[in-house]
């Protein structure tokens, strides 16, 4: 899921800054309900660490529904 990776990094780089080289070293997403429209992501650090930051990111369909729930971890490189 490419929404997720992409908000999870969003995150990441709102913590370390935007000069920061990260990677993705793992992601779970669970589908909950189908979206067959547009989905808005809310997406938070769960914790915020020097060299690894998991976050959780939810896809909310129009209608108020979770659709989805992903768990990113980014490492920071340098």
């Amino acid at each position: 899921m490419t929404a997720a990776d992409s908000a999870a990094a969003v995150v990441c780089l709102t913590v370390w800054g935007p000069e920061s080289r990260i990677t993705t070293t793992d992601m779970n997403v669970r589908f909950l309900a189908p979206a067959r429209s547009d989905v808005k992501l809310f997406a938070q650090a769960i914790k915020q660490g020097l060299t690894l930051i998991p976050t959780s990111v939810n896809f909310w369909r129009d209608d108020g529904a979770l659709a989805a729930v992903a768990q990113v971890t980014y490492m920071r490189l340098t």
